[in-house]
């Protein structure tokens, strides 16, 4: 099996989030579950983004991502719950919380103090309405890709883009 070298996500928030991190121009950052962003914007942003790390809970799953070879600016850690939550220390001009235990990921940012000033958070699935506490951790949010689109059933998929940021 290989990953594709592409985020899991629709083509619109990958559109949005390389235009966010041309317009951050992040130099530091972090990245709750890796796969196809981690292959992809550390590579595509490689002119700003300096480290992108990127922590994985799933042994299997990290495997798999390292036999892709990420960008020499990647640092892949896999780590198991709980530990998963409490590597690594610094602070981030980006984060990209798309993970396993996203809430629990957006507590850590907050109580670790990770998000560097001027920095900023993405959660990808924002429409997942567990993730809603998670919002009021931060000073500020925006949603920036629509958190709910029909699906040809007529239900709606839990997608979308919230981004984070302090004063």
């Amino acid at each position: 099996m290989n990953i594709k070298r592409y985020p899991y996500m629709n083509d619109q928030e990958v559109t949005i989030l390389d235009s966010l991190l041309n317009e951050l121009q992040p130099r530091t950052c972090l990245e709750w579950g890796s796969g196809g962003s981690t292959l992809y914007f550390p590579v595509t942003h490689k002119e700003s983004i300096m480290s992108w790390t990127s922590l994985e809970h799933d042994k299997n799953w990290y495997e798999l991502v390292k036999t892709e070879r990420p960008s020499p600016n990647v640092t892949l850690i896999y780590q198991d719950f709980p530990e998963y939550l409490t590597l690594p220390n610094g602070k981030f001009d980006f984060i990209l919380v798309d993970g396993r235990q996203r809430l629990a990921c957006l507590q850590a940012i907050k109580d670790r103090e990770l998000l560097a000033k001027g920095g900023i958070v993405v959660l990808h699935d924002s429409g997942r309405l567990r993730y809603r506490p998670g919002f009021d951790l931060f000073d500020h949010w925006e949603e920036i890709s629509p958190s709910s689109n029909p699906t040809p059933d007529g239900g709606l998929e839990d997608q979308g883009l919230v981004k984070f940021w302090n004063d």
